[in-house]
């Protein structure tokens, strides 16, 4: 392969990164895992290139990087937002069974109270 079909693979691989991180951003995780198999198809060629590279080419690869470390950063971010997420559900779910089970002797304030309906005027 040359430097420049393997620059334009690049191209093709970055544009892929740029839609991954808006779609991180946006907290899309579907469009997110849809553009994991098609960033799978670029790795043999980037990984088997063993040409030369210009200087376009090394800015090019530097961009790459950038957004590698970026889109990362933003997945352990989303990650660490559902699990807070996920612990102060669990940290009031076990506030309020035990609001529940604490002395039952409490009057409940929404307790329907008992009425006199059941009399009835017979005179009526």
């Amino acid at each position: 392969m040359e430097e420049k079909e393997f620059y334009r693979q690049l191209s093709q691989f970055k544009r892929l990164l740029l839609k991954e991180k808006q779609a991180l951003i946006k907290n899309e995780g579907q469009k997110v895992a849809d553009l994991l198999p098609q960033k799978e198809k670029y790795l043999p060629s980037l990984q088997t290139y063993t040409g030369p590279l210009g200087e376009q080419t090394k800015s090019l690869l530097r961009e790459i990087k950038e957004l590698q470390e970026t889109n990362l950063l933003l997945t352990k971010q989303a990650l660490s937002f559902g699990e807070n997420l996920m612990k102060s559900i669990r940290t009031n779910l076990k506030s309020d069974q035990a609001n529940v089970y604490q002395d039952q002797k409490r009057k409940n304030p929404y307790q329907q109270r008992p009425t006199n309906s059941y009399i009835i005027d017979s005179q009526a």
